[in-house]
């Protein structure tokens, strides 16, 4: 017992090493502060204008050259910058707009959300960014009868059956052309509350989301559901969406039903468990950007793949 017990007040931090971190983050939030009074792009009338162009411009930008070996770092960089220029009162204005206005980059089709940003900060600094939106949470009285609302797309908000293989999902009861189950935004309008916006949180890869929600069948999407609306991607690694798509094929073999909730769950974790468990990954990173929703998140999903493992996990 005696060297686990070293070994756990090892991990503790002292109280003289917790003061270095605090004089440190003190110290690095002045250093934002006074970066972003010199940014070429800031704007002092309307921060939140200056950061709604940095994102137009990083949406339009081209493919960058040699000199700018890492553009991603240096747009999540900038983009921190101005967040902290943005006042506390208005930093989930700012996160919403980034959020859910559905900015991909035109040159690769990545997605210029809060979650593209975080993924290419330094972990210090990705911390920053999680401390001023738990500080802006603190300061906002968030309405009480409104809920973020994280739903699967295919076969819960509309029938997924009738793509290529299958693969997106299984229902065909109604038609291809069906935009959205009857009822289903409806549900979502009621439980999100007025001014809020859904987030899709989907197992397809990040290259296929963008034509989920362009062209036709897009644009109609987020007229039933919007008119904004966020996006959480599956797997982005080859090796990943390979051993997923596998699965979901081998599991289309099982038509029957099932009567054994204890073999369906274990039929379940062996063909869907990476499914689940990347969504419950980035269900957790999303909700830290929404301290603000801290005990009213509702996930929707079905069980015709991993939702209903992911949503026990969620539990």
């Amino acid at each position: 017992r005696a060297p686990a017990v070293r070994r756990r007040r090892a991990a503790e931090p002292s109280p003289r090493a917790a003061g270095v971190v605090a004089r440190q983050h003190k110290k690095k939030m002045s250093a934002i502060y006074k970066a972003t009074e010199n940014t070429p792009v800031a704007c002092p009338d309307d921060p939140l204008a200056a950061l709604r162009r940095h994102m137009r411009a990083e949406q339009r930008a081209p493919q960058p050259g040699a000199a700018n070996a890492d553009p991603d770092r240096h747009y999540a960089s900038i983009w921190l910058l101005l967040f902290f220029r943005v006042p506390l009162d208005r930093a989930f204005e700012a996160r919403d707009e980034a959020n859910s206005t559905l900015l991909f980059r035109e040159r690769d089709g990545a997605l210029l959300d809060v979650q593209h940003v975080r993924r290419n900060l330094s972990p210090t600094d990705d911390a920053i960014l999680l401390r001023r939106l738990r500080e802006a949470a603190a300061n906002v009285a968030a309405p009480p009868t409104s809920f973020r609302v994280l739903s699967d797309l295919d076969d819960t908000m509309r029938p997924g059956g009738h793509g290529t293989l299958g693969v997106a999902g299984r229902d065909t009861t109604v038609g291809a052309d069906v935009v959205a189950y009857p009822g289903c935004a409806a549900l979502h309008r009621e439980l999100r509350g007025p001014g809020g916006y859904s987030t899709v949180l989907t197992a397809r890869p990040p290259i296929l989301i963008r034509a989920m929600v362009e062209g036709r069948r897009g644009e109609a999407l987020l007229r039933e559901f919007g008119p904004r609306m966020a996006l959480v991607p599956g797997a982005s690694a080859p090796s990943e969406i390979g051993r997923n798509l596998k699965n979901i094929l081998v599991a289309r073999l099982y038509r029957r039903p099932w009567t054994d909730i204890g073999k369906y769950e274990a039929h379940a974790r062996r063909r869907f468990g990476a499914l689940a468990d990347h969504k419950v990954r980035e269900f957790r990173a999303f909700a830290e950007t929404y301290p603000d929703a801290a005990g009213r998140f509702v996930f929707l999903g079905d069980d015709g793949q991993g939702d209903w493992l992911a949503a026990r996990s969620l539990l």
